[in-house]
């Protein structure tokens, strides 16, 4: 498997992460009266960050590399070590890819929704539908603490507990589909 240095993740766990992420996103969205496919390709592309941060300093001396066990929290150890965090990288790629201002923000502010300016339903739902991600085994070191189940999002996206759980069993159902896929090729 191909491995992000910087974040000590292999390519199958980033990529099971982000289409976990994005199962439950279309899923959530679906829930919410927002629109299914751009919840799916945020939660697909919310990661991209890290690919892009780990590209860039791939091969120099002395490269940063994020050890969760004895770092600070990730998105502090990122402003530190790389200079942004990997969801205003990916949001800077999104918008340079002619991507809508939402569409940005919402990945830009996953980790802290409560600091996003204005209102942007996918936002919350990308942090809500993060946080299935890791409940189904998709967990990205550093991140989990930033995910919240919160009342306030659910009543805020009029989600309920029980959706949230239907889309917790729905991404485990699917992420089982395409796993039999995938090895039986």
């Amino acid at each position: 498997t191909i491995r992000n240095v910087t974040y000590g993740i292999d390519g199958g766990l980033l990529w099971s992460n982000s289409l976990a992420t994005a199962l439950a996103m279309e899923t959530l969205a679906r829930f919410s009266g927002d629109d299914p496919q751009e919840g799916y390709t945020l939660g697909l592309l919310k990661s991209m960050g890290k690919i892009v941060l780990n590209l860039c300093v791939r091969g120099q001396y002395g490269s940063p590399k994020y050890d969760f066990r004895g770092e600070p929290p990730l998105l502090e150890w990122e402003e530190a070590n790389l200079g942004m965090s990997n969801a205003r990288a990916t949001s800077i790629v999104l918008n340079s890819w002619n991507f809508p201002e939402e569409a940005c923000q919402a990945i830009e502010f996953m980790y802290h929704p409560d600091l996003m300016p204005g209102s942007n339903p996918y936002c919350r739902l990308l942090n809500l539908s993060s946080g299935i991600a890791e409940r189904v085994g998709k967990k990205l070191f550093g991140e989990s603490s930033y995910w919240k189940l919160d009342q306030e999002y659910l009543d805020e996206l009029e989600l309920s507990q029980s959706q949230i759980d239907k889309a917790t069993n729905h991404v485990e159902f699917q992420l089982e589909q395409v796993t039999t896929a995938m090895t039986s090729l």
